[in-house]
């Protein structure tokens, strides 16, 4: 494309007469426009040999390879250019959901009963869905129907426990911030009573209200194992390996699991935070030792020395202090 603007400036910097300025714009701006024109008529020429239909074209009527790229790209939430990763979609119900970047569009199902056929595959197999209370689960079921709840494969749930038992009267003030954290039981009730009958990949990510200690990880109460255990043997595709991804919970905990599954632990906030100090740290004793060494070797040091014993001058020789 060119850039007139740009044009005007070089005319202006090169020919400093106003009248020969307006004279040179003006020549380019008559073959710009001579081009254009050309340009234009070769294009209607082609249309008229193409035999082009400007009539509507009907969305139904393309291949169904095209229509399913059409249904991803509106049904999936996207990232930058050149990120990978998808943005997460954190779809808590059908009504709400909130994403970074282009959110999807669930009311193209409402199209056609063509269109909800063929894209609802789309919309509950391709997408993560996040949910951090347990009524969540139950609620998301309610709004898409045990159908649409019987194709999800894909779950995530971020989780706030206080401690692995209830709270007493004994723990205090403590119990004043506690009405809206769930404990682990709450959640393996949701995931019990849930219609979700086809998971194969769960994140679970989990942290506690009363730690104060970052890198304090939890256990994996027993209900709650039970409970994920029975969400993925209700799953149809018995080809597909089940994949649990888990965050907070104890090293040994991935070894809880059947050893067939694709069981993977991942560092917190907290460990990664830990991790960086432990390198900075690092870092900086190496720094340290190559502070040192460098002063050992300022110990060292070029001198002249007088003449030798035959009179002559020698050259620098290298001494250390404290040797003769």
């Amino acid at each position: 494309m060119i850039d007139l603007h740009e044009l005007a400036r070089q005319v202006e910097s090169t020919i400093q007469d106003p009248e020969r300025q307006n004279e040179a714009i003006k020549r380019l701006l008559f073959a710009t426009a001579r081009k254009h024109n050309r340009t234009l008529r070769e294009l209607q020429c082609l249309k008229q040999e193409l035999g082009r239909d400007d009539s509507p074209l009907n969305f139904l009527s393309l291949p169904r390879e095209i229509r399913d790229e059409v249904y991803l790209y509106s049904l999936r939430p996207i990232g930058s250019a050149t990120h990978v990763s998808l943005i997460p979609w954190y779809f808590l119900t059908a009504e709400t959901y909130a994403s970074m970047h282009k959110p999807p569009i669930p009311g193209l199902l409402t199209t056609s009963k063509q269109v909800y056929t063929e894209a609802r595959d789309i919309l509950y197999t391709k997408n993560i869905f996040y949910f951090d209370e347990p009524h969540e689960i139950t609620e998301f079921a309610k709004d898409i129907g045990s159908v649409n709840s019987s194709i999800v494969q894909q779950i995530s749930i971020n989780a706030v426990f206080t401690t692995m038992k209830e709270p007493t009267v004994a723990d205090g003030a403590m119990n004043l911030y506690t009405s809206k954290v769930r404990y682990p039981s709450d959640w393996a009730r949701a995931l019990n009573s849930s219609q979700l009958g086809n998971i194969n990949h769960i994140k679970f990510s989990v942290e506690s209200i009363y730690s104060i200690n970052a890198l304090s990880l939890l256990p994996m109460p027993n209900a709650l194992q039970q409970a994920i255990e029975r969400i993925f043997k209700r799953r149809r595709d018995v080809d597909i390996l089940p994949r649990l991804s888990l965050k907070g919970f104890q090293h040994t905990v991935p070894e809880m699991f059947p050893k067939d599954w694709k069981v993977v632990r991942e560092p917190n906030e907290g460990e990664i935070a830990a991790q960086r100090e432990s390198e900075e740290l690092g870092k900086s004793k190496e720094a340290s030792g190559s502070g040192e060494l460098a002063n050992q070797h300022d110990h060292f040091s070029e001198e002249p020395v007088g003449e030798d014993n035959d009179g002559e001058r020698s050259d620098y020789v290298t001494s250390h202090d404290g040797l003769d």
